[in-house]
């Protein structure tokens, strides 16, 4: 949440992202652009994570069938 905070913090009140990173591109533009990079790697954390707990689940939703089935 800091990180993706800050980019609007500091454009809006400070000129540490206004100087030169590569020719015509701002800091502001590099940072804007980690975020979206922050974004995708950690969607792809999330959902490997959910996988495997979808994985758990449905084992779990098999054993409670299973023992349904010979009480």
């Amino acid at each position: 949440m800091v990180f993706y905070f800050g980019l609007p913090v500091l454009t809006g009140f400070t000129t540490v992202l206004n100087g030169s990173a590569i020719g015509a591109i701002s800091w502001a533009y590099v940072y804007a652009f980690a975020q979206f990079i922050m974004t995708w790697t950690l969607l792809h954390m999330y959902v490997s994570r959910a996988n495997r707990w979808d994985a758990l689940v449905d084992q779990a939703r098999s054993q409670a069938a299973d023992s349904g089935r010979e009480g």
